[in-house]
């Protein structure tokens, strides 16, 4: 049996984790692992459209990793730290 907890935060009460993990049937080792892969591939399609000077995908790939490292530091993922020359567009 998963026991259930639950988080509280500035805003108020946050979603009893453990039970929504059981329901989409993920744990939190398989969530950290795509997250850490999905921000991989984001990080390296920012390389290749600015070394390809595609500067309006080097924008949106950048925000969309933004999201998924604020998603990573909102659910406690550690990040590998990115190789120097890596900012977002």
């Amino acid at each position: 049996m998963t026991q259930i907890t639950s988080a509280t935060n500035s805003e108020g009460p946050r979603v009893k984790t453990d039970k929504v993990r059981e329901k989409r049937g993920c744990t939190m080792s398989e969530f950290a692992v795509n997250l850490r892969d999905r921000v991989r591939q984001a990080r390296e399609d920012v390389r290749i459209a600015k070394r390809e000077s595609d500067e309006d995908r080097a924008s949106a790939v950048g925000a969309d990793l933004a999201n998924l490292e604020r998603l990573a530091a909102e659910h406690g993922v550690e990040l590998p730290e990115q190789a120097s020359g890596d900012a977002r567009a």
